[in-house]
């Protein structure tokens, strides 16, 4: 199935985007391993878990991608930059950074990791 590799080359893209700015981007150590374990490691071992059809890596993606779908908008939220890769339309307010961002991105790899994962689940025996 065609599925499970195109989530796990969406999820190294994002992975590997997150490293990138990590790297290049100069806040301090703190935030920067933060961003990099968040929005680099686990994202390239989900990957690499999705690549494989591990359900664990499922579940992993899904998680990570399902947290990042509604988020406030505005600066000071303890982290130095925004997910690497995002499709996010603003609702609400925005005037002085008071609304909310829906990521479509995260919002389609969520349902499609919930429906990998609904479809790999173990059937009961008759």
């Amino acid at each position: 199935m065609l599925l499970p590799r195109f989530l796990a080359l969406c999820t190294g893209l994002y992975a590997g985007i997150g490293l990138a700015i990590t790297v290049a981007g100069t806040a301090s150590l703190a935030p920067a391993l933060v961003y990099a374990t968040l929005y680099g490691g686990l994202p390239l071992l989900a990957a690499i878990g999705l690549w494989r059809q591990q359900r664990w890596a499922m579940i992993m993606a899904l998680l990570l991608f399902a947290s990042q779908i509604i988020r406030p908008l505005g600066a000071g939220l303890g982290l130095a930059y925004s997910p690497p890769i995002s499709l996010g339309i603003p609702i609400w307010s925005t005037t002085l950074a008071r609304g909310w961002l829906l990521d479509l991105l995260a919002l389609l790899l969520t349902l499609a990791l919930g429906w990998l994962l609904r479809r790999s689940a173990p059937q009961p025996a008759p």
